[in-house]
């Protein structure tokens, strides 16, 4: 099994990188830091997509960092379909562009 850092430009391996941490670094270059370690690590990458802002903005920005970093790899988008949420978040995830056209992989449960 290949690993994903095999067809990525990533920087080389850095075997502290997962050990708890206390870093004099914000949020976004933590969070920045973690993808690189799991486009690295993981064959495949998959994310939970509840269809709400926070949900919404990790899926936005893992998207960008696949971009910049690994465009040819697909993402899996898991999404729960809870039949009382918001009539709101049905819409919005409804409106969303085609998965094929953002390599990603739809899973509903």
């Amino acid at each position: 099994m290949s690993k994903g850092g095999e067809r990525c430009r990533l920087p080389e391996k850095d075997d502290e990188s997962m050990k708890r941490q206390y870093l004099e670094m914000n949020v976004y270059d933590a969070l920045q830091k973690r993808f690189e370690f799991l486009f690295r690590e993981f064959d495949n990458i998959y994310i939970s997509f509840s269809g709400g802002k926070d949900s919404g903005v990790l899926l936005n920005l893992l998207l960008d960092y696949r971009r910049e970093h690994c465009p040819d790899r697909v993402i899996g988008v898991f999404h729960q379909d809870f039949e009382a949420q918001y009539t709101v978040t049905t819409e919005y995830i409804t409106r969303l562009p085609d998965p094929a056209e953002w390599r990603l992989q739809l899973h509903a449960g």
